[in-house]
């Protein structure tokens, strides 16, 4: 594409959280990409606190995601809200969320594909909490590892439901951590 810069680059956008905004991975992809000869420019959307579905009704980014034009879209929801889906929590008292959870996913990705109909969207495996404790949701995991595997195998799920790849964020997070406790 020829991005905003009028170079000859591809255009990434990130919407996300927190987990986005302040730990930079759009700024990491720019930097590693360069370190590989590749130009990338990085938009991004990303609000404290903001789900998927908080994005879906704020004007701002409705507006980034109209502005289309992007050759990637990584979509990164709240790491406890991954972490239900497909597990049991899903099939009792949260199964309706969980179900929304992918719907508003898909809607999402289906808005940036609107917009930006080359796009390739993926959807950020992002990372559990340190004693495994979720901010928007209950639970009694204790510890990261199990709470890194829910948020592993939820954010798949919803993937596959909306017929994208994941990245691998959370992934290499827990081999750093693992490598470096």
């Amino acid at each position: 594409s020829v991005c905003r810069n009028h170079c000859n680059c591809s255009i990434c956008a990130f919407i996300g959280n927190s987990y986005t905004y302040y730990n930079w991975s759009s700024y990491m992809l720019k930097e590693i990409a360069w370190k590989e000869g590749l130009e990338v420019e990085v938009a991004l959307s990303a609000h404290s606190g903001f789900t998927i579905e908080r994005h879906l009704d704020h004007a701002v980014t409705t507006s980034f995601v109209n502005a289309g034009g992007y050759d990637y879209a990584i979509v990164q929801e709240y790491n406890d809200r991954m972490a239900v889906v497909g597990t049991d929590l899903a099939k009792g008292s949260l199964g309706s969320d969980a179900l929304k959870y992918v719907t508003n996913m898909k809607t999402m990705i289906s808005n940036i594909k609107a917009k930006s109909p080359s796009v390739v969207p993926l959807i950020e495996i992002s990372w559990g909490t340190k004693n495994g404790v979720g901010s928007l949701i209950k639970t009694n995991w204790t510890d990261y590892v199990t709470m890194q595997g829910y948020v592993t195998e939820g954010t798949k799920h919803v993937a596959t439901q909306a017929s994208v790849d994941c990245t691998l964020l959370g992934e290499a997070w827990k081999k750093v951590r693992s490598e470096r406790p």
